[in-house]
């Protein structure tokens, strides 16, 4: 069953604007153009597809927003459809944006420079956690464990304002998975969300394993 929504009187953070309009044209390219259009009616966002958001870093794209678009996938597509898409989705958004593509930033090579795996792994998404904590409202910061490492995202935008009994954050554990994939030229590594805001938990933590998968 599709989590819940709690509704606030207050929605108050933000992702830029030019974040939002990525989130958006990655789940256009997921979706194709009928499923996308489908997707924002459902989710009462269906004023996006006449204006997307502007192309700038103003604050202006709600986290609510991107919430409640996250759970219109689960709610039109199921549970395991809505995940993997959002999976999917997330993906393309970091690759999009900070990949070799990227749009958001001039990653160069802050994590190809670092001689050792876990040295690229660490430093790739210390520098894009850094980087999106400092242009948004979304708090995020990299703990490094024995042999794996600690993501942690504090004032989430995937799971603003819901409630659920089990982890929902399907689109940070694609673009991790994007950004693992990427900073190791082609390896595929193992994410798990361990606690999630919308379960009642502090913040959302995603492990990874520094192994990749053989």
């Amino acid at each position: 069953m599709a989590p819940m929504i709690e509704t606030s009187e207050s929605n108050t953070l933000f992702y830029p604007n030019k974040m939002g309009r990525l989130f958006l044209s990655t789940l256009e390219d997921v979706l194709l153009q009928d499923g996308y259009a489908e997707l924002l009616k459902a989710s009462g966002c269906a004023h996006f597809l006449q204006k997307p958001p502007a192309a700038n870093w103003a604050k202006d794209f709600n986290f609510d927003t991107f919430s409640r678009i996250n759970q219109g996938l689960e709610t039109l597509y199921g549970p395991r459809g809505g995940r993997r898409l959002a999976i999917k989705a997330g993906e393309k958004f970091f690759l999009s944006g900070w990949g070799a593509a990227g749009t958001l930033s001039g990653m160069g090579n802050v994590a190809l420079k670092a001689n050792s795996l876990p040295e690229k792994l660490s430093n790739g998404l210390g520098f894009v956690a850094k980087q999106i904590s400092e242009v948004s409202d979304q708090s995020s910061w990299l703990e490094e464990q024995e042999r794996q490492l600690e993501y942690h995202v504090a004032r989430c935008p995937v799971c603003w304002n819901r409630i659920s009994d089990q982890p929902v954050c399907y689109h940070t554990i694609g673009f991790l998975q994007g950004a693992l994939h990427w900073f190791s030229s082609g390896l595929d590594f193992r994410v798990r969300q361990t606690s999630c805001f919308a379960m009642g938990d502090e913040r959302c933590i995603f492990r990874i394993d520094m192994e990749p998968i053989k």
